[in-house]
């Protein structure tokens, strides 16, 4: 139901390959692509990385989407747009890193359960107003990502037990 793939795929149009996903359908047209679809962000993306694909909701084509192109959609809204994105970035978790691109707190959030089985949360500050774009290693310590969060976000923190503890201190 939930996840992030990366698909490397020849083109066959006998046989197409089609991934379905959140009420969405990515039709492959010959490509590597990856998809990103975590009920906790909010949004599900597609970002190709060679060739091109086909996305689609129900009958309607939402895009073609072409190398280095991203295709976000809002799960609450359910507005689609496109970017420019780095795919090597996108998909390079599948090389053992763990990479974040202007990533929501709602991304870090998750992403530090998922590797670290460490909670986070803010205090005092929104979680609009925190990001983060940089790249680690899945060996990392946690405290490597925590220290970068904080430092970009003028943020301190502290831990207690496997709780991670954002805050602003105030002047």
């Amino acid at each position: 139901k939930e996840g992030e793939a990366f698909f490397d795929v020849a083109h066959n149009p006998q046989k197409p390959f089609i991934v379905n996903y959140d009420g969405m359908q990515t039709v492959v047209l010959g490509t590597s692509f990856n998809i990103k679809a975590y009920k906790a962000l909010g949004e599900s993306s597609v970002t190709v990385k060679t060739g091109r694909v086909m996305v689609k909701k129900g009958k309607q084509e939402l895009a073609v989407i072409t190398p280095n192109i991203r295709l976000l959609r809002n799960d609450k809204t359910e507005n689609v747009k496109l970017a420019k994105a780095d795919a090597v970035t996108a998909s390079a978790w599948t090389t053992g890193k763990i990479t974040f691109s202007d990533a929501p707190f709602s991304e870090i959030v998750m992403r530090l359960k998922d590797t670290y089985d460490v909670e986070a949360e803010l205090q005092g500050v929104s979680e609009e107003q925190v990001r983060l774009t940089a790249t680690f290693e899945e060996n990392d310590k946690v405290e490597k990502i925590v220290e970068a969060v904080a430092g970009v976000n003028e943020l301190q923190y502290r831990i207690e037990g496997k709780k991670i503890i954002f805050y602003k201190t105030t002047k």
